[in-house]
């Protein structure tokens, strides 16, 4: 059974930052990863190194919540691609 993604874009460290402390401020309980286009590669969604492997090698990046599918925080809309 497949995911609800968010599709994320990430094009500097500037959002790369900012994106991790707010997804790491404001839901604690979830787990977050990106996975690329084909689901063959993942990354930790809350690590900095996990948001720059993802947003410089995958071409397009999705955001999974593990926890509660479908559920992001608001607050990355800004990163919505």
């Amino acid at each position: 059974m497949g995911h609800i993604k968010a599709r994320i874009q990430l094009t500097s460290p500037k959002d790369v930052k900012e994106f991790v402390d707010i997804i790491n401020s404001t839901d604690t309980v979830n787990e977050y990863i990106f996975e690329n286009a084909t689901c063959d590669k993942v990354a930790d969604a809350r690590s900095y190194l996990g948001a720059m492997y993802a947003s410089s090698d995958f071409k397009v990046i999705y955001l999974v919540n593990k926890t509660h599918d479908g559920i992001f925080p608001p607050e990355i809309d800004q990163f919505r691609a």
